[in-house]
């Protein structure tokens, strides 16, 4: 959120509201679904809140997204871990979309889709 030239940070809770209002107030389409996308599985799950229909999260083991564009594959969660992870989201927050994002490969996705009902 910016205000006064700052950017300040926001629980997603709040963001969530705030960008609600906005959609209300300028009279805009409302969106179907509101996914996160690009987030860590630990960060992700610290931050989930009601509101939230799926994730398309990224493999990182790192907790800060400013890091994200300069880690390696011995920074990613196992394949293993990660579908724990997900599969653990979507039960606790009734995710109706999951999916991968950096990190992910097409044998990674068959994986979600026939492990993750």
């Amino acid at each position: 959120v910016k205000r006064e030239g700052k950017i300040e940070k926001i629980s997603l809770a709040d963001a969530l509201t705030a960008f609600k209002t906005e959609i209300t107030a300028r009279n805009l389409i409302t969106p179907t679904a509101i996914t996160l996308n690009c987030n860590s599985p630990d960060l992700t799950r610290e931050s989930m809140t009601a509101g939230i229909a799926g994730v398309q999260l990224n493999r990182s083991r790192e907790r800060d997204p400013k890091k994200y564009c300069s880690l390696t594959q011995a920074d990613q969660l196992s394949s293993d871990e990660f579908v724990c992870c997900l599969s653990d989201l979507r039960q606790k927050h009734r995710l109706k979309l999951i999916g991968v994002c950096c990190g992910g490969n097409s044998e990674l996705v068959k994986r979600i889709a026939s492990e993750i009902t």
